[in-house]
């Protein structure tokens, strides 16, 4: 027999060459009878008929599936009933489930049901192995007379295999099957393609993944639970199951690792292994693989944080890389990626934290402390965040919460008053006041974000340059007092427009005499040829745009301590902000802000300040009457020398329990950053050829276009978050079809966008929905 794709179409090919005659010098057969006594082959009727539209078969009534009893099938085979036909030339194949080849041919003693059929061993043919019996499955693949001759074990346990995977085993292309063995574990793989997967989702769920088998997957699976796994489902449950696994040993280690992988595809499988645990430890006792283990580490590893409460900072750096070295491993444990961990995930950045400030902030003049602090010093700010956002309960907080403060408060205070040593009286001069708009070349789009603190960002340039932009990213000295009605001025466009003192911490303008409020600055922009954007507005991209986005500040302000937990609430609308003025032509854009902070869990230090000798009072800075002496330091009013700020000591505040603060003098408040950020160019001839709607379809054609291609209906062009429809892949012919289900949006303004293999917008049309 000539090879063929797979074994179903081996099967069909023989019993339609069974039926083969000489045309020339013989008479059709009137059937090819297909005895199977022992209904070895019924799994593949289904399929059988769909290959062979010329197959009866004998059984109850059902004309559907051609099948009918005895002597309705002679009638079929006579061509009397019309609405059973088949193709012309074909001799049909009659399958005889639970009727063998000895009872056909016993004309005698055949069962009085088989009598109308008997006779038609004489008129057609059987198909029957060469030795007369029946073709059973196992005989057919391992015959090389007749069959496919195959490597096939002989043993009980592989017959079984092959009834419950005989459909999947016929999909099989027989070249493949070829130099293989067939027994009964690799028909049970066939039932169980993914046998760690498999054994996951019983566990998971035994009673609905059971129900969820058919009785063929089911009996393969169990089989190959007790081969491989040394477990009998039914017998042992999935306690055992769940101890066996545990202990990672042998196939267990695979089915462990696939847990590992994904456990959030198992959520019923974390309670089964804390009930699973075993009672007595031995040889085989895994401590990552129960959950009671990690809550143990966690719960020692929170009393030794807390108990830094009164620890000096050389022994709680100590103590935090001796507390990483012993819990550190759980980070790599399921458990972590649950969850589970907070705290072992805390020792990271707590250990980055005591790495740096182990050392006092570098450097003999404040401009060098300002570099030391930007190079190195503000990734022990960004620790502090990083480990604050890491833990969610009450008692986890205040232990991470109490690492903090004995390796961090002495750090920030030290570096603190030996920079309010250096300039008591005055305030650095090493940086300029903001951006000069003389220097802003056109096409600039200057954002403006409130509270960004210098290792956040740090955060927004990687984001940056994980987009592809490029960055240049400097400091500057922010004014004091660093409060937005001060520094605000300063980092805007019309700083040098302003001098004097407006009441308050607010300049003037010193054309009107009126106070620089941020109403007065916008006029004043407006008047100086800036374009003003507000929020979700782009522009044209021409001349020079100022925009405002984030709420760090307010964060901070109304959360303390909380702020560490919404970094990403900041930073996520801030890049897509600057995606939006890219895609709508700005072709750089100005991160620009006002003032960093000092934020501590538990509260900064107080410092006391008689309100009677002032006009105002701030969290970290405040505004003596004309007359007063503060013992506090002091510093020019950035705007007008001649106007004193009382600024807090060290790190204090003059307010109590403040966890976020800012306006006084520290590296943390005033060194802020300035970035730079300038698209990188798309470097694709990819554009939209055209665009046309079909009701609330809009229909695209792009030229040029490559793999990975798709297109987006927006309201805002670079804004992932204002999509109407899709995105949707282009098609190999670069069309792609985008359905908009709410007709409400009819006749509104869109945008449809062309976006690359990373989701960034490569082009832009600007449509209205349904026209």
């Amino acid at each position: 027999m000539r090879e063929v794709t797979t074994v179903l179409g081996a099967l069909t090919a023989a019993l339609q060459a069974a039926g083969e005659y000489n045309r020339n010098d013989q008479v059709a057969p009137a059937a090819v009878l297909w005895s199977d006594g022992e209904r070895r082959w019924e799994p593949l009727l289904g399929v059988l008929r769909r290959e062979l539209p010329h197959l009866l078969t004998l059984g109850a009534f059902d004309p559907a599936t051609r099948t009918g009893p005895a002597i309705w099938l002679t009638c079929a085979l006579a061509r009397a009933l019309p609405e059973m036909p088949w193709p012309a030339g074909k001799v049909p194949v009659v399958y005889l489930p639970g009727v063998s080849r000895a009872e056909l041919r016993a004309v005698e003693d055949c069962p009085e049901p088989l009598q109308p059929l008997a006779e038609l061993q004489y008129r057609g043919v059987l198909w029957s192995q060469a030795n007369g019996r029946d073709w059973t499955p196992l005989a057919f693949l391992k015959s090389p007379h007749g069959g496919l001759g195959l490597d096939v074990a002989q043993d009980g346990a592989t017959t079984e295999a092959l009834s419950r995977a005989l459909s999947r085993l016929a999909a099989l292309p027989v070249a493949g099957l070829r130099g293989r063995r067939i027994d009964a574990a690799f028909l049970d793989d066939l039932l169980n393609p993914d046998k760690a997967r498999r054994m996951l989702t019983w566990l998971d769920n035994p009673a609905a993944a059971r129900d969820a088998m058919t009785p063929d997957e089911w009996a393969a699976f169990t089989a190959v639970c007790r081969k491989e796994y040394e477990l009998d489902p039914e017998r042992d449950g999935e306690m055992r199951a769940a101890e066996l696994l545990g202990s990672q040993n042998g196939p267990w280690a695979m089915v462990w690792q696939r847990f590992v992988e994904a456990p959030e595809l198992s959520p019923g499988l974390p309670p089964l292994l804390r009930r699973a645990r075993p009672k007595t430890r031995d040889m085989f006792y895994v401590e990552a693989s129960w959950p009671q283990e990690n809550e143990t580490g966690e719960g020692l590893l929170r009393a030794a944080l807390l108990a830094m409460v009164e620890a000096l900072p050389a022994p709680a750096a100590k103590q935090i890389a001796e507390l990483d070295g012993k819990h550190g491993l759980r980070r790599g444990w399921v458990w972590a990626k649950l969850g589970q961990a907070p705290l072992a995930e805390t020792l990271q950045p707590l250990r980055a934290l005591a790495e740096i400030t182990s050392r006092p902030l570098a450097g003999a003049t404040p401009d060098e402390m300002a570099a030391a602090y930007a190079e190195r010093g503000c990734g022990a700010d960004l620790a502090v965040l990083q480990a604050l956002d890491l833990v969610a309960s009450a008692e986890d907080k205040a232990a991470v919460a109490a690492a903090i403060r004995a390796m961090y408060l002495p750090w920030i205070e030290q570096a603190s008053l030996r920079l309010q040593a250096m300039v008591t009286g005055v305030g650095p001069r090493g940086g300029r006041g903001g951006v000069d708009r003389r220097s802003v070349a056109p096409g600039s789009a200057i954002v403006f974000v409130d509270g960004l603190r210098f290792d956040v960002g740090m955060l927004l340039r990687q984001a940056c340059l994980a987009k592809g932009w490029r960055v240049e990213m400097g400091w500057r000295w922010a004014p004091l007092p660093s409060v937005t009605a001060t520094a605000k001025p300063a980092a805007s466009l019309v700083g040098d427009q302003l001098g004097g003192h407006g009441g308050g911490f607010v300049p003037l303008d010193r054309v009107s005499g009126k106070p620089a409020t941020s109403e007065r600055l916008r006029e004043l922009m407006l008047g100086g040829v800036v374009e003003l954007l507000a929020a979700g507005e782009v522009g044209k991209g021409e001349g020079v745009a100022w925009t405002e986005c984030g709420s760090l500040d307010r964060f901070g302000h109304d959360e303390g301590a909380g702020l560490a937990r919404r970094l990403n609430d900041v930073l996520d609308p801030l890049v897509a902000r600057i995606s939006a003025l890219f895609v709508a032509g700005w072709r750089r854009v100005h991160v620009v802000t006002d003032h960093g902070w000092l934020l501590l869990p538990g509260g900064l230090p107080h410092a006391e300040l008689q309100v009677c000798l002032l006009e105002s009072r701030w969290g970290r800075c405040a505004l003596p009457t004309e007359s007063a002496r503060v013992p506090v330091p002091t510093c020019e009013f950035h705007w007008d020398p001649g106007v004193q700020v009382a600024l807090a000591p060290g790190v204090s505040t003059f307010v109590r329990g403040m966890e976020y603060a800012h306006g006084g003098l520290s590296v943390h408040e005033c060194v802020v950053p300035e970035l730079t950020i300038v698209p990188t160019a798309v470097r694709t001839s990819a554009e939209l050829a055209a665009v046309g709607w079909s009701g609330l379809r809009c229909r695209a054609q792009v030229a040029g276009g490559g793999q990975g291609m798709s297109v987006a209906l927006r309201s805002r062009a670079g804004d992932p978050s204002s999509t109407l429809a899709g995105p949707r892949a282009l098609d190999p012919t670069g069309s792609g079809s985008l359905l908009v289900t709410d007709d409400a949006l009819t006749g509104t303004a869109a945008f449809l966008v062309l976006l690359d293999d990373k989701g960034t917008v490569i082009a832009h049309h600007m449509t209205t929905v349904g026209e």
